[in-house]
């Protein structure tokens, strides 16, 4: 008969692996959350600098135009990653920074939205529905041309 105790592995038991693995799943979250951090204090300055430089309007031609890039942008950080780096660990690093902290701070609903109320608010329902409309449609467009333009890329290095 054998003195190993089942729970046991190499001196180690279970309840010890099972910690390590908690301990290195909590390092993963808490690096990624780090990196998620430092792209939204990015894309939040940024927003407001662009904010700031461009002249005010009502409704905010800024912000629209913020949206429609972060759009683009996000359309073409996304299919860059599933046509050049699927599985790739840097890849997935720039997606958490740039898509997820960048562009998720760089855009905003909450604003987008607000701007939508404070043009109801002051009975200028028509603008607001143009201005909706126009952001979703313009959003989607960028986007859709964001998807694209790696394609072109792929396409190009193929034939090289």
């Amino acid at each position: 008969m054998s003195s190993h105790h089942p729970s046991a592995t190499h001196g180690r038991s279970i309840h010890d692996s099972s910690r390590t693995t908690s301990l290195s799943l909590l390092a993963r979250w808490f690096y990624q959350a780090i990196l998620v951090f430092l792209g939204g204090v990015l894309g939040t300055a940024s927003r407001e600098a662009l904010t700031l430089a461009l002249p005010e309007s009502t409704p905010s031609l800024s912000l629209l135009g913020i949206n429609v890039l972060g759009a683009l942008l996000l359309g073409l950080l996304l299919e860059s990653i599933q046509i050049f780096g699927r599985g790739r660990q840097n890849w997935q690093r720039r997606r958490l920074v740039f898509g997820t902290g960048f562009l998720g701070c760089f855009t905003t609903y909450s604003a987008f939205a607000t701007a939508n109320a404070e043009l109801i608010d002051h009975s200028r329902v028509e603008m607001a529905v143009l201005y909706g409309i126009s952001t979703l449609i313009l959003g989607l467009v960028a986007a859709t041309i964001g998807m694209i333009v790696p394609h072109l890329f792929a396409n190009k290095r193929s034939k090289a």
